[in-house]
């Protein structure tokens, strides 16, 4: 007992060695761990933020859904019969300096502005943006698909009940997409399922959204009921 007191020699320099090589792998280990955490929760946080920008983006749209005979407002009643009718909606993109509206082919931008068609100085647009400026926004709307349909008699069926029904996606996306392939310009409507699957590698997060409003005037007879919207 008493040679096993005495006995101090330590670790020698083979056992020193031996114990930093372990401490360095154990170390490098815990050091990928740690950044495979980081980097998940990293991720996650701008998922999170992406969706909260989309969320604030909805909300806008759906209260100006609500603003009172917006549609007629703007022009829309009746045998309302203008080309361009697919690509006018009562919401407006805007670029960063607000003087002009985003076209429907035209890239996404980062800040993005939103305002309502009513709005022909633009000071009630709302700005939304996410922290990595390589991420573009884009937001495509679209009027209900039985626009693009007739009725029995071969007569066009511009819709089927008293409300005016817009869907549409925001696109959060890197690099750039030829949205004129996905695109309908005599129907106005959108290939949404093949942009999301061909351009998936450039997509961090989309969000779907739909806007109804009820056109009171037609449905109480008020005005003819073969208009357009």
């Amino acid at each position: 007992m008493r040679k096993l007191i005495k006995d101090e020699r330590g670790l020698s320099l083979m056992e020193l060695i031996g114990a930093i090589i372990l401490f360095g792998l154990a170390s490098l280990l815990f050091g990928g761990v740690l950044f495979s955490i980081a980097k998940a929760s990293e991720v996650q946080g701008q998922q999170v933020a992406l969706q909260q920008t989309a969320n604030g983006m909805v909300a806008q749209m759906e209260s100006i859904s609500r603003i009172e005979n917006i549609y007629e407002n703007a022009g829309y009643r009746g045998k309302f019969n203008s080309s361009n009718w697919t690509d006018t909606h009562i919401i407006k993109t805007l670029s960063e300096d607000k003087l002009s509206e985003i076209q429907p082919l035209a890239q996404g931008e980062n800040p993005l502005y939103i305002s309502d068609i009513l709005d022909t100085t633009n000071k009630r647009s709302s700005s939304y943006q996410v922290k990595n400026k390589n991420v573009k926004i884009k937001l495509i709307q679209q009027k209900n698909e039985n626009e693009a349909t007739n009725t029995i008699y071969a007569t066009p069926n511009y819709r089927d009940t008293f409300s005016i029904q817009i869907n549409g996606i925001i696109l959060f996306y890197e690099d750039e997409i030829t949205f004129a392939d996905y695109y309908d310009s005599s129907s106005g409507l959108w290939e949404i399922e093949e942009l999301l699957q061909q351009n998936e590698a450039m997509i961090v997060y989309s969000r779907r959204f739909v806007l109804t409003y009820r056109d009171d005037e037609k449905a109480s007879g008020e005005v003819p009921g073969n208009g357009r919207w």
